[in-house]
């Protein structure tokens, strides 16, 4: 009977052997393949990105959804957005008593689903200009954020430093009419960019690569103006209690939220470094970062525990299912989408092909799913670090499975608000228009 491994073997060695006979092999080749045979990262094998175990009950959930609004809205069809949610949130959200349970009223189901799929698009940076406007406009102030109560007269606001320009900064202009509490878009300020890169060692933190970017976990544009701040505060609400829980709604929304401090969330608690690459395929949902939590860091000198702590980042390459982009889902076909999803699992997690990579830099070590990243900080900064990193995962994978979506094919409706201000009216075709 044949030994897969022994065979595997065989075959390696063969190839190894092959590599140092040819004609001429120079020594950085000969350098580089020893390092790599050499180094052992910190890994763990990953979990599953969602629980194949309760597909099947999901599935049923999703259903039950499906028929529920279609009482008042008869040709809906869930999109591959939605059935991506319906698969991620925590299952007791789709139990009687939950957000997503079919007890609740078609426009209830309406309003969660609709409200997700534009936390997702907030999120990820492509909700249409349209729609930003409708959601500005019609959620003038954060619901339980009350502004100051004592307004800044212009030549005080004047003295107020909001900005703080860095070399690479981007010059914006106000995208509505000032109030006096709205001093114009803030910058992205240089003295945490310069934390994030001290913290991180000036290199990427899963390629070791040099002068990386400084990269925002949750969008800097979250907060960066009034009529962000607006946004968000309407993207979370009621989503975030419903894929985060109560508790991370309850400790973390102000600080993404907050209408009397532009730029929040603009803090390394907020920040990584990585390398321009990776940087450019975050927000396209090709990896992210499963935060595995945090390891007390003893003091040499004391033998006590430190006030830093190492952040424990599990990396994952993500399944990209483009033609899932712009699809309704077919309830009925539910399994083949989860066997996508679990083949992808079985097969370790990999990269999307030869033209999506990465390796250590010092020894060429191919960044695979379930290495291990410590991020040194202080045990104050790791707890909102964490709380982003969660929310990063959490809509990453959605982004993921989904492929990008469709929007919604029905109008937002709110049961609290009696004017039905249609925030989200007519998603599917204001978003045509912008391709």
């Amino acid at each position: 009977m044949n030994d897969p491994g022994r065979e595997q073997r065989e075959r390696l060695t063969r190839l190894f052997n092959d590599f140092l006979d040819r004609p001429t092999v120079h020594n950085s080749l000969k350098d580089s393949l020893e390092r790599q045979l050499q180094d052992d990262p910190s890994y763990e094998p990953p979990r599953q990105i969602i629980a194949i175990h309760e597909a099947e009950i999901r599935s049923s959930f999703a259903k039950n959804i499906q028929q529920k609004i279609r009482i008042v809205k008869s040709d809906f069809t869930l999109s591959a957005h939605d059935f991506a949610f319906i698969m991620t949130v925590p299952l007791s959200e789709l139990q009687p008593g939950g957000s997503l349970s079919a007890s609740n009223a078609a426009h209830t189901l309406q309003s969660v689903l609709s409200r997700a799929y534009d936390l997702t698009g907030h999120f990820l940076q492509c909700l249409p200009e349209t729609q930003k406007t409708k959601i500005a406009t019609s959620n003038r102030t954060p619901s339980s954020l009350p502004l100051p109560a004592v307004r800044r007269s212009p030549r005080e606001t004047a003295r107020v430093d909001y900005r703080e320009e860095p070399d690479d900064f981007d010059e914006r202009g106000p995208t509505e009419p000032r109030s006096d509490y709205d001093v114009g878009p803030v910058g992205r300020r240089t003295s945490e960019k310069d934390k994030c890169r001290m913290r991180d060692g000036n290199v990427c933190v899963v390629t070791g690569t040099q002068n990386p970017e400084v990269c925002h976990i949750v969008p800097f544009k979250w907060n960066d103006t009034q009529q962000a701040i607006r946004i968000t505060d309407y993207v979370l609400f009621p989503t975030a209690v419903v894929l985060m829980g109560v508790q991370w709604s309850d400790e973390n929304t102000s600080l993404l939220r907050n209408p009397a401090q532009q730029g929040s969330s603009d803090k390394v608690w907020n920040m990584l470094c990585l390398n321009c690459q990776l940087h450019f395929w975050w927000p396209k949902c090709f990896f992210a970062f499963r935060c595995l939590g945090s390891v007390p860091i003893l003091d040499a000198e004391t033998d006590r525990v430190s006030d830093s702590v190492h952040v424990r980042l599990q990396f994952y390459w993500l399944p990209h299912y483009e033609g899932r982009k712009n699809t309704t889902m077919n309830i009925d076909d539910w399994r083949t989408w989860v066997d996508d999803v679990d083949s992808f699992q079985r097969k370790g997690y990999s990269s999307l092909g030869s033209n999506v990579a990465a390796s250590k830099a010092t020894t060429n070590f191919p960044i695979i799913s379930g290495h291990i990243i410590h991020v040194k900080m202080t045990q104050a900064d790791a707890i909102p670090f964490k709380a982003m990193m969660d929310l990063q995962w959490a809509v990453t994978v959605i982004g993921a499975l989904s492929g990008g979506a469709d929007p919604p094919e029905f109008d937002d409706y709110d049961d609290d608000d009696d004017e039905n201000d249609a925030r989200v009216s007519n998603w599917a075709q204001e978003y045509a228009k912008q391709d």
